[in-house]
C-alpha cells in the first residue's frame, strides 16, 4: 500500500490526502494537463505542488492499490466538516473541468467523491452548476453500442468542422500547403496529425516518438475487450489514426 505507507510518515495527512485525490481525478483521463496542475496550485495553496512532489504523487498513483484510495477518501471524509467537504468537492469539480472538458471517468469520480463525502445528488448538481455554470452531464455507458455510434458521429463532425467549417481562405490555403507537404498520407494533414498526437509544431523527433508511444498505449484496442466489440472496433479506428499521424510527422 504505497500511499498508505507514505501517509503514515506525514504530519499533514489531510492535505496530502487531498492532493492525492485531486491528482487522481486529474490523471483519470490518462494524463495530467498543465491547466489542471495550475488550477490545483492556484486554488489549493497548501498543496505545495512542486514539480518534484508532482512526480512523487504520480508515481504513487501508478503503484497504489484500492486500499490506498480508500485510505485517502476516509482521511478527508472523517476529518472535514460538512462545509469543508463542500469546498473540497468544488475543488474536485474545478480540477475535472480545468482542461475545458469532462471525461467519462471524471464524471464517475465526481459522483463517487460526492457520495463518499455524504453529499446528495441534488447538492452535487448545485455545486457543479455553481462552479461551471452548466449542468453535470449524464453518466455515459461505454458498454452500449449506441454510445460508441454517437461518439464516432460526434468525432466525425468535429473533424469535419476543424477541417472545413468556419475557416478563412488564408487558413484553408495553409491547410492545403500542409497537405501538399505531406507525402506519407493523402487523408491526414500535418495539423490533424499534431492534434491526434497532442503535440505542437516544432516538437522534436524524440517528443514525436514519445507522444506516439503514449497514445498507442492509451488507445490500444486490446485494453477495451471488456467493453465489448463496439468499443474495440472504435478503438481500432483511433489506433489506426494514431499510426497514420506518426507516419505523417516522423522524420
Amino acid at each position: 500500500m504505497i500511499f498508505t505507507n507514505y501517509l503514515d510518515k506525514k504530519l499533514r495527512k489531510i492535505e496530502e490526502s487531498k492532493i492525492f485525490l485531486l491528482l487522481w481525478i486529474s490523471s483519470s483521463d490518462d494524463q495530467i494537463s498543465t491547466s489542471e496542475l495550475v488550477f490545483i496550485r492556484e486554488n489549493f495553496p497548501g498543496s505545495d505542488l512542486t514539480a518534484e512532489r508532482q512526480i512523487k504523487f504520480e508515481n504513487m498513483l501508478r503503484d497504489s492499490v484500492a486500499k490506498d484510495y480508500i485510505c485517502a477518501i476516509d482521511m478527508v471524509r472523517n476529518s472535514l466538516s460538512a462545509s469543508k467537504k463542500i469546498e473540497f468537492l468544488k475543488l474536485v469539480v474545478g480540477v475535472a473541468i480545468a482542461d475545458n472538458r469532462i471525461s467519462i471517468t471524471e464524471n464517475y469520480l465526481i459522483r463517487f467523491f460526492a457520495d463518499a463525502l455524504g453529499v446528495s445528488p441534488d447538492e452535487l448538481y448545485s455545486i457543479y452548476n455553481e462552479v461551471t455554470g452548466t449542468s453535470l452531464p449524464n453518466q455515459a455507458d461505454p458498454s452500449a453500442k449506441k454510445w460508441w455510434e454517437n461518439r464516432e458521429t460526434n468525432n466525425n463532425k468535429n473533424d469535419s468542422k476543424d477541417t472545413h467549417g468556419g475557416e478563412s481562405s488564408g487558413h484553408k490555403e495553409n491547410n492545403q500547403s500542409e497537405r501538399n507537404r505531406t507525402d506519407s498520407s493523402e487523408s491526414l494533414n500535418r495539423a490533424d496529425a499534431l492534434r491526434i498526437l497532442d503535440i505542437t509544431e516544432g516538437s522534436s523527433p524524440q517528443e514525436i516518438k514519445q507522444a506516439y508511444r503514449k497514445m498507442t498505449s492509451i488507445h490500444h484496442p486490446d485494453k477495451f475487450h471488456l467493453m465489448g466489440e463496439d468499443a474495440v472496433a472504435s478503438k481500432n479506428i483511433i489506433y489506426r489514426k494514431i499510426i497514420e499521424a506518426y507516419e505523417v510527422l516522423k522524420p
